[in-house]
C-alpha cells in the first residue's frame, strides 16, 4: 500500500479514508452518522484517515487542516493516523457538545488503536460525536446560574460557620480571662474577708465595753454601726459560697465566668463599704474617752460661760443642773457618766457662743489698706 502520509491539507471531502481501512460496511455507517449531525444538530462531520501525521502533532495537523478547508463553527474534525496510531478531534465550542462525551469517545478511539483497530477508532469516534449531548444556550445560562448562586450560598454558609466558629473563640477567650480574673479576685478577697471578720469581731468588743462604760446615748450610733457593718460581713459571706467553694487552689465553682467575676465584684465592694464604716470606730472611743479626762476642766469653764452669757431664768436653771449632776458623776469616779450632762450643756450653750463669737469679730473697714 503506498505512503499516505501528507502535510497539513484541504480536506477534499467530507470522508478521506486514504488508508482504505474502511470496508463498505464501514463507510456507510460513518456516512448515516454525517448525515444524522446535520439533520438533528446542524453539525458537519469531517473524517480523514492517514498513515502519519508527518512528523506533526496530530491537534496541530487537524486544526491547520481545518483552517485550510475553510471549516467553519458548525463543522467537526476528526483525523486517525494508522501506523503511528494517534488521533485528533475538533469540536468548536460553537458546536455545545457535551465535552465529557467528546472526551470518553476519544478515550475510546485511542483504546482500539492501541488494540491495532483503527477502523474500531474511527466508527467509536465518530458515534461519540453522534450520541454527545447538544447544551441547550439557555440550559447553559441556567446551569451557569444555579452555579453561581450555588457558589453564593456556599459561601454564605462558609461565612456563617466561620463567623460561628471565631464567635465561640472569642467567648471561649472571654470565658478564659474571666475565669482568670475571678480566680485571682477570689484569692484576694479570702484576705480582706479574714481582715473584716476579725474588725467586726473587734468592734463588738469595744461596742460592749463602751456600752458598759458609758451612757448609752453615747455610744448609740457606734453600736448602730457595728450592728450595719456586721449585717453586710454576714451578706458577703453568703453571696461568696454561692459563687463557688472549696480551697482556694481547687475552686469548684457554682456560676458561669462572667457572672461569677460580676458577683464578686459586688461581693468584694460589700466588704470594702463595711470594713469603711469601722474604720473610725476606735478614733471616736478615744475621743469619747479624752472628753471624759477633760471632763473637770469643761465643767468648770462651761459654769463661767452660764454665768456670763445671760441665759433665761429656766435656761440657766436647767444648765445649773445638768452640771451639779455632772459634778456628782466626777465625785463618785465616774467622769464617763459627766458627759451626756455635759453635751446637753454644750448644746444649750451653743446658740449664745455663736452670736458672742460672731459679736466679738472685728468689722471691715472700708477705708483699710487691706480692701
Amino acid at each position: 500500500m503506498p505512503a499516505a502520509a501528507a502535510p497539513p491539507e484541504n480536506l477534499p471531502d467530507e470522508l478521506t479514508d486514504r488508508m482504505g481501512i474502511l470496508n463498505d460496511q464501514g463507510v456507510t455507517a460513518i456516512m448515516a452518522i454525517q448525515d444524522r449531525l446535520v439533520a438533528q444538530k446542524g453539525l458537519q462531520l469531517f473524517v480523514v484517515i492517514v498513515d502519519d501525521f508527518d512528523g506533526m502533532a496530530a491537534q496541530s495537523w487537524i486544526e491547520q487542516s481545518a483552517a485550510m478547508s475553510g471549516l467553519g463553527e458548525q463543522d467537526l474534525a476528526v483525523a486517525v493516523a494508522t501506523d503511528t496510531k494517534e488521533l485528533a478531534v475538533l469540536v468548536p465550542a460553537s458546536a455545545r457538545l457535551d465535552r465529557r462525551s467528546v472526551d470518553r469517545a476519544e478515550s475510546q478511539a485511542r483504546e482500539h488503536l492501541a488494540a491495532d483497530d483503527p477502523a474500531g477508532a474511527v466508527r467509536s469516534l465518530a458515534e461519540g460525536l453522534d450520541k454527545a449531548p447538544q447544551l441547550d444556550p439557555s440550559a447553559r445560562a441556567g446551569a451557569l446560574a444555579s452555579w453561581i448562586v450555588g457558589v453564593v450560598l456556599l459561601l454564605s454558609l462558609l461565612g456563617g460557620i466561620w463567623w460561628k466558629v471565631t464567635a465561640a473563640a472569642r467567648r471561649r477567650r472571654r470565658a478564659s480571662d474571666d475565669l482568670e480574673a475571678a480566680f485571682h479576685l477570689a484569692r484576694r478577697m479570702g484576705s480582706t474577708t479574714v481582715t473584716l471578720d476579725d474588725a467586726v469581731q473587734a468592734a463588738r468588743l469595744e461596742a460592749e465595753f463602751a456600752a458598759a462604760e458609758f451612757d448609752p446615748p453615747l455610744v448609740a450610733s457606734i453600736r448602730e454601726t457595728v450592728a450595719a457593718a456586721s449585717a453586710q460581713a454576714v451578706e458577703a459571706h453568703r453571696r461568696r459560697l454561692a459563687v463557688s467553694s472549696g480551697p482556694i487552689d481547687n475552686l469548684q465553682w457554682h456560676l458561669p465566668p462572667a457572672k461569677a467575676l460580676a458577683e464578686l465584684r459586688e461581693i468584694d465592694i460589700l466588704t470594702t463599704e463595711a470594713l469603711g464604716r469601722l474604720t473610725p470606730l476606735p478614733a471616736q472611743l478615744g475621743e469619747l474617752r479624752r472628753q471624759s479626762d477633760l471632763a473637770p476642766t469643761r465643767i468648770a469653764g462651761l459654769r463661767e460661760l452660764a454665768k456670763t452669757s445671760g441665759l433665761a431664768s429656766a435656761t440657766a436653771v436647767q444648765v445649773r443642773q445638768l452640771l451639779d449632776r455632772a459634778d456628782s458623776d466626777l465625785a463618785a469616779g465616774r467622769p464617763e457618766a459627766a458627759l451626756l450632762p455635759l453635751q446637753t450643756v454644750v448644746a444649750l450653750l451653743r446658740p449664745l457662743v455663736s452670736e458672742s463669737e460672731n459679736a466679738a469679730e472685728p468689722t471691715p473697714n472700708p477705708d483699710s489698706p487691706d480692701r
